[in-house]
């Protein structure tokens, strides 16, 4: 909050997700805000079907990523902070 945003722009705020048994990961029980570029690599996605309609199916963890970017960032445990500008 503290950066602020300028006319046109937003923060775009990527969370990692928590362990998955429940305990502090190697990077400590807060996990660092990084500022950072976004990700340039699609993420592949298809439809799936099932009995709620469609929906889209894409593997995160799987994804190509640009090192130090959002994703990359997000996906090794760290907070990603993009800014996004629309105008």
């Amino acid at each position: 909050m503290a950066k602020g945003a300028a006319p046109g722009q937003f923060w775009n705020v990527n969370l990692p997700a928590p362990p998955l048994d429940g305990l502090p990961d190697s990077l400590g029980d807060e996990p660092e805000i990084v500022f950072c570029e976004g990700c340039t690599q699609p993420l592949p996605v298809e439809f799936a079907v099932d009995e709620g309609g469609f929906r889209y199916v894409g593997a995160y963890d799987t994804r190509l990523r640009d090192p130090g970017r959002d994703v990359d960032v997000c996906l090794s445990g760290r907070i990603s902070a993009v800014s996004i500008r629309l105008w």
